[in-house]
């Protein structure tokens, strides 16, 4: 295997990563396009799995099927063992119900009827499929495809993996399946009637949530069956059935799709725009296979792989396509100066023995002061304030350095400053007090009583209010409950304090929200710190896997719905971060687990991007679902920010150090990328209109964001 070459095949994508390796998109040496997967190295040099793997690619070879992806080559001796199967130009399932909606009428008759075939043929080569779900159908212009033979096994050796681990989804494997017990063919039936459930209605039968309730759901409550037609609803309450003796045979479920409709392009109904602007894609690629053209976009390949919720799954697309939209590069005198300042006209950067300034659009430097500072500066678009060792606030021209104001009252051993609304500028005390000053004169405008230390603060000027938490307590921090301080803006009074585990203060409004101690979702009334309604979220307390503390800063209101996504909170790479979604009526919206630590977010729009240690992936903000994931080669990818249709993520490189890579928010296509050699310390952006400044070690880097 080369960089070009898998075989006797020329790569053309890189679509993505599945358990156990990666998939491409390839062409024969006539141009005929396949999907082919190749095993982690990790796994090509364990002899088990190769004794595995080789079985596998034999039993799914024999499977010869009018609805099933067929095996087109393998190499099982290799030194990078591969798979080469049919490339398919469509959707999945889930995509096609989640973007055009449910099946009806002939369509989902047409999907059953070729499911059927597609297991008959599965099980007549003595091989249960084991994750039959929508992620694993495509949607094609003859009828569906079923793929993913990859974790199938032979039926005369349906056992447990050597490594213990049961291989499925939940939602859509069987009971026994979940159990771990012996599988036979019914264990595919029961999948069969999820995936048509789900095909019917636009929704999986046992809902959405954790892996464990989906499989207590599965085990032990009736599916969801409302929508599905009335014809079809007997039959699938028996396919579900906890008892894989009750399930109907195969021959039965032959003979109720047996008079199907002819299979046509009638049956894809709005998919087939997107099979058509697939095929066209494909098209170009095979003609083009540099890559000069557009990218291609979300093509359904052979193998996709599974983000944490309940098998959502979308088509893979890591790499790049573009150069970077740099404006300049500077080296820093030193590694620890932080970016303070991004406007129109100025870029500042500071650490607390100087402080820089350089010019927005080339990047020369317009002031240099090597004044300490008795904190780290702070600034927005065209100023920087600081607090000069002594005490004396200040404020300078980010453009000139000019001094605009220095405040008569010092703050004597100032610990830090904050700016939590554009005029209000906070300086704390020694003794943990807040000083409030007016940002624009330099009038110091109140003080407060000694709070402790303050760790965020957060404005809600519209409830005229400064939300303070505090870190005084390591009692109440290990118990999962911090206290928060509402102050008067306007005074620095304070208003009322909660215990809570997390607090968000909308920009508007009068309403906050607060994780409580029990991870209750709680509306908070911002007047007088009162509890307006209290429900249930269903996530899980700190363990083994999670830091005291967790859920510090993750709860946001975006578009209407207050989300729960624990940055960090997992220390794992396999542990479950569980994340919720309220309606700002307390109303569950849905709930789903996360693989991993989520390393930063951010949110453009309608979709919510995580971060975590296999890549990075996009939410649907009201839904839940996973709208696109995008893979890491080399490592967990951490989301620095999103603006103007693009998220900003770094992952680090193989030499240890880091590439920044720009993805679409809405759909996560590649559009450029940037990589940077290894140096002290770790990365740190900042994002202002269309200007991303990204400093690692001793480099700035400035963007212009609006130049693509």
């Amino acid at each position: 295997m080369s960089a070009q070459t898998v075989g006797p095949y020329r790569i053309l994508r890189n679509l993505g990563a599945g358990g156990m390796g990666a998939v491409y998109l390839a062409a024969t040496g006539s141009g005929r396009p396949v999907a082919v997967k190749t095993v982690q190295q990790q796994y090509a040099a364990d002899v088990e799995f190769r004794r595995r793997f080789t079985q596998e690619v034999a039993a799914a070879r024999s499977v010869n099927g009018a609805y099933t992806v067929a095996v087109v080559d393998a190499d099982t001796e290799a030194e990078v063992p591969w798979l080469a199967t049919e490339f398919v130009a469509g959707p999945s399932l889930h995509q096609a119900v989640a973007r055009h909606g449910a099946l009806a009428g002939p369509s989902l008759q047409t999907l059953g009827a070729g499911l059927v075939e597609a297991l008959a043929a599965i099980h007549r080569a003595r091989i249960i499929h084991r994750d039959l779900k929508p992620s694993n159908i495509l949607v094609a212009r003859d009828g569906p495809r079923v793929i993913d033979f990859g974790i199938s096994k032979p039926a005369a050796d349906a056992l447990p993996t050597a490594s213990g681990e049961i291989i499925g989804t939940p939602g859509f494997m069987s009971p026994e399946h979940a159990a771990g017990l012996n599988l036979t063919p019914a264990s595919d039936l029961f999948s069969f009637g999820a995936v048509l459930a789900f095909a019917a209605t636009g929704r999986a039968p046992f809902g959405e949530g954790p892996p464990a309730v989906l499989i207590y759901r599965a085990s032990e409550e009736p599916p969801d069956l409302d929508g599905v037609p009335p014809e079809l609803t007997g039959l699938l309450v028996r396919c579900l059935d906890r008892d894989p003796a009750r399930r109907p045979a195969p021959a039965e479920l032959a003979e109720a799709f047996r008079y199907g409709p002819a299979v046509g392009t009638d049956w894809l109904g709005g998919a087939e725009r997107t099979v058509r602007r697939r095929e066209r894609e494909l098209n170009r690629v095979l003609s083009d296979p540099n890559g000069t053209r557009r990218r291609l976009l979300l093509l359904g390949g052979a193998l996709l792989a599974t983000a944490a919720a309940g098998g959502v799954t979308r088509a893979l697309w890591p790499g790049t396509s573009g150069a970077p939209p740099t404006a300049w590069s500077v080296t820093l005198p030193r590694a620890g100066m932080t970016p303070v300042s991004c406007g129109p006209a100025a870029v500042v950067c500071a650490d607390r023995t100087g402080t820089i300034g350089y010019d927005r659009s080339d990047g020369r430097v317009l002031w240099n002061s090597t004044t300490e500072t008795g904190t780290l500066p702070v600034g927005d678009s065209g100023r920087v304030w600081s607090v000069d060792p002594d005490g004396s606030v200040q404020a300078r021209d980010a453009r000139s350095g000019a001094t605009l104001w220095r405040s008569s009252e010092k703050v004597p051993g100032a610990q830090a400053l904050a700016l939590p609304l554009p005029d209000l500028l906070l300086v704390t005390g020694a003794d943990g007090a807040l000083h409030g000053y007016d940002a624009a004169g330099g009038r110091r405008l109140w003080s407060s009583t000694a709070l402790g230390t303050s760790y965020r603060i957060q404005g809600m000027p519209s409830a005229g209010l400064l939300i303070v938490l505090l870190l005084g307590d390591p009692a109440r921090a290990i118990k999962g409950a911090f206290r928060f301080v509402a102050l008067d803006i306007a005074t620095g009074r304070q208003r009322w304090t909660l215990d809570a585990q997390d607090l968000y203060a909308p920009p508007s409004g009068n309403r906050l929200y607060a994780l409580a101690p029990d991870l209750a979702l709680v509306a908070v009334d911002g007047q007088g710190g009162t509890t307006l309604w209290n429900r249930p979220t269903g996530l899980p307390p700190a363990s083994a896997t999670m830091y005291a503390g967790a859920y510090q800063g993750s709860l946001s209101l975006r578009q209407g719905v207050v989300t729960c996504l624990p940055v960090a909170a997992a220390t794992a790479d396999d542990a479950q971060t569980v994340t919720a979604a309220f309606d700002t009526a307390g109303a569950r919206l849905w709930i789903g687990s996360h693989t991993g630590a989520i390393t930063g977010c951010a949110d453009d729009g309608a979709v919510v991007v995580t971060g975590g240690p296999q890549g990075a992936s996009g939410v649907d903000l009201h839904t839940g679902h996973t709208a696109w994931t995008w893979p890491s080669a080399q490592g967990a990818a951490t989301v620095q920010g999103a603006s103007g249709g693009a998220v900003l993520v770094t992952t680090p490189t193989a030499a240890g150090g880091i590439t920044l890579q720009s993805l679409t928010s809405a759909i996560g296509t590649p559009q450029w990328h940037q990589t940077f050699a290894r140096q002290p310390g770790v990365p740190q952006t900042l994002l202002q209109d269309s200007a991303l400044l990204l400093r690692y070690g001793t480099t700035l880097t400035a963007y212009h964001l609006s130049a693509r």
